[in-house]
C-alpha cells in the first residue's frame, strides 16, 4: 500500500472520514510503519509521514478541545494524542537519521528546512501533552528538536521559511525550536490544560519577538545546550562553554503579553489571535500576564521566604473528604501520606507517589495536615508534575488555617462546602462549593451553630478542576 497512490488517497480518505480517536490510532499505525520499512526510498519515507502528519491535524484539534473540557475524564483522549505525537517526532527523527547518512540529500536545504521544522514541531507538540498529563515529561525530546536546529543552522537553512500543510503558516526550524523554549519557559506545570493548550498557541502569536544567541546578551534569560537531552535552564551564571549552548531571550514577548493582557482587560481583543476557542477576558489576562512573568527578565518572585522542612504530609481529595477531616473522622480511605519538602506562609511544597496522586490535577482544593499538627488546612495545588521515580512534586498554596465544612442549599440545589473564614454576619467570607456550584443570581442558605444565615454572592475569585471558590456576604435569615 505505501507504494501506491491510489490506495493510499483511498486510506486517508476513509480516516479523513473516521471518528477522531479512532483516525488518529489507525495514523499512529501508519506513523510506525513507515519508520519499520527502512527499504523504502527518503523522499518517500518523508513524504509519508507529512502526509500522516497533516491528515492527523483535524482530528487531534477535536480530541485536544475534548481532553481540555474533561482531562479527569480523558485518559483514553490523553494517551491517544500522545502516542501520535512521541511515535511521529521519533519517525522524524529516524527520517533526519536517513537524511544526515545519504550524501546525496545533505546540499537540499529546502528538503532539510521542512523536515528539520517538522520535527521541532512534533517535539513541542510531544511536550505540550506531557505536560496536559502533569508529566513525566521526556527529557529526550529537547535532544531530537537540538540535533534538528543545529543541523539545519550548520546548514544556513534554520531560517529558511517553509510551509506545513499541517498547519497552513509560513515557519521555519529557529522559529519552531523558539516556540518549544518559551512553551517550556512559560511554566506550563502550572496551568489547567486548556490553558497550556491557549499558552501553546500564544507562543506562535509572539514568536517574532523571542531571541536566541550563541553567546550571553544582556537580555538573556535561560540557556541550552541543543545537544544534550535536558531542558532549557535560568541563567544564574554562565555555563561551560561548548558547540551546542544556546541562550534564549523572551523579555521582549513578556513586554508584548503584558500590553495585551491590558489590552483584554480593556476588552479589546485583537483579531490577529485567530483562537479558536474565545476564552473568558479575566481567564485569557490571568494566562498573559503568567507568560508575562515567566518570560521576564526577574524571575516571578515569592511572596513568602520558602523553608526546607520535611516530614509527613496528610492530604485530603475535595470538598467531599475534606468534610470527613472537618468534622474530626479519621476514616484512612480518605488520607493521603504525602511527604512534605518545603513550606512557606503562603503554601507546601511536597512529593507525592504517583499511585496515590493519580486524582492531582493544578487547580485541585485539598485539605493538608502536617505531622504533629492538630488541625487540617485548606489549599489548592498551583503546580504539579509527574517525575519517573514513581513520584511527583506538588505545590499547593494555602487558603485557610482555620477552615469549617457547611452543608449550604439553594432554589435550585444543595450541596457542600467549605468557608474558609469565620462566618460571622455581615462579614464577606470565601467559600469554596462543590463543583459548578456559584452563581451569581441565587444566594446560598446555611446552618451555622444553630442560626440560619443567608450567604448573598458577592464575586466569583476562581474555578477549580473541583470546585468553585467564591466570596458571599453573611446576613442572619430573616
Amino acid at each position: 500500500m505505501l507504494g501506491n497512490p491510489a490506495e493510499l488517497r483511498r486510506v486517508l480518505a476513509e480516516i479523513a472520514a473516521a471518528q477522531p480517536e479512532l483516525a488518529v490510532n489507525e495514523l499512529t499505525g501508519w506513523v510506525e510503519s513507515v519508520g519499520e520499512a527502512a527499504n523504502i526510498d527518503l523522499a518517500h519515507h518523508v513524504n509519508l509521514l507529512y502526509q500522516f502528519d497533516s491528515s492527523a491535524q483535524p482530528h487531534l484539534r477535536k480530541l485536544e478541545q475534548a481532553y481540555a473540557a474533561d482531562p479527569q475524564g480523558s485518559d483514553v483522549i490523553w494517551r491517544t494524542g500522545r502516542d501520535f505525537w512521541s511515535i511521529l517526532s521519533s519517525a522524524y527523527e529516524v527520517a533526519l537519521d536517513r537524511y544526515l547518512a545519504d550524501p546525496a540529500h545533505a546540499t537540499v536545504l529546502s528538503g532539510l528546512s521542512r523536515l528539520a521544522s517538522r520535527t521541532v514541531r512534533a517535539c513541542r507538540q510531544r511536550f505540550k501533552w506531557d505536560v496536559y498529563h502533569n508529566g513525566p515529561v521526556d527529557a529526550g525530546l529537547w535532544q531530537v528538536a537540538g540535533q534538528a536546529y543545529l543541523l539545519a543552522q550548520a546548514a544556513n537553512a534554520e531560517s529558511r521559511e517553509v510551509v506545513n500543510a499541517a498547519d497552513e503558516v509560513p515557519t521555519s526550524v529557529e522559529r519552531e525550536y523558539l516556540r518549544l523554549i518559551a512553551l517550556h519557559v512559560a511554566a506550563p506545570e502550572g496551568l489547567v490544560p486548556d490553558s497550556v493548550r491557549l499558552a501553546e498557541h500564544l507562543t506562535g502569536y509572539f514568536a517574532a519577538r523571542y531571541s536566541m544567541s550563541p553567546t550571553i546578551e544582556r537580555g538573556s534569560t535561560h540557556w541550552l545546550d541543543a545537544n544534550q537531552p535536558s531542558p532549557p535552564l535560568r541563567l544564574v551564571r554562565a555555563p561551560q562553554q561548548v558547540d551546542g549552548i544556546r541562550f534564549f531571550s523572551g523579555i521582549a514577548a513578556a513586554d508584548a503579553a503584558l500590553a495585551l493582557a491590558r489590552r483584554v482587560e480593556g476588552g479589546d481583543l485583537p483579531e490577529s489571535l485567530s483562537l479558536d476557542d474565545l476564552p473568558e477576558r479575566d481567564a485569557l489576562s490571568r494566562l498573559l500576564r503568567h507568560l508575562a512573568s515567566n518570560w521576564a527578565l526577574d524571575p516571578p518572585t515569592r511572596q513568602y521566604r520558602r523553608h526546607t522542612l520535611g516530614g509527613a504530609l496528610a492530604v485530603a481529595n475535595g470538598i467531599k473528604h475534606l468534610h470527613h477531616v472537618l468534622r474530626g473522622a479519621r476514616d484512612e480511605a480518605v488520607i493521603y501520606r504525602w511527604e512534605m519538602s518545603d513550606a512557606s506562609l503562603g503554601g507546601i511544597g511536597a512529593t507525592a507517589p504517583t499511585a496515590s496522586a493519580e486524582w492531582v490535577r493544578v487547580g485541585s482544593l485539598v485539605g493538608m495536615q502536617p505531622s504533629g499538627g492538630d488541625n487540617w488546612l485548606v489549599g489548592v495545588v498551583r503546580r504539579y508534575l509527574r517525575g519517573r521515580d514513581a513520584r511527583g512534586t506538588v505545590g499547593i498554596e494555602t487558603l485557610s488555617t482555620t477552615a469549617r465544612p457547611l452543608e449550604v442549599f439553594s432554589e435550585r440545589q444543595s450541596g457542600e462546602a467549605v468557608a474558609l473564614d469565620e462566618p460571622v454576619s455581615g462579614a464577606v467570607v470565601r467559600l469554596a462549593i462543590n463543583g459548578t456550584g456559584y452563581s451569581a443570581e441565587y444566594p446560598l442558605h446555611a446552618s451555622i451553630n444553630g442560626r440560619h444565615v443567608r450567604l448573598d454572592p458577592v464575586e466569583l475569585i476562581e474555578r477549580g478542576s473541583n470546585f468553585d471558590l467564591a466570596r458571599f456576604r453573611v446576613s442572619d435569615f430573616r
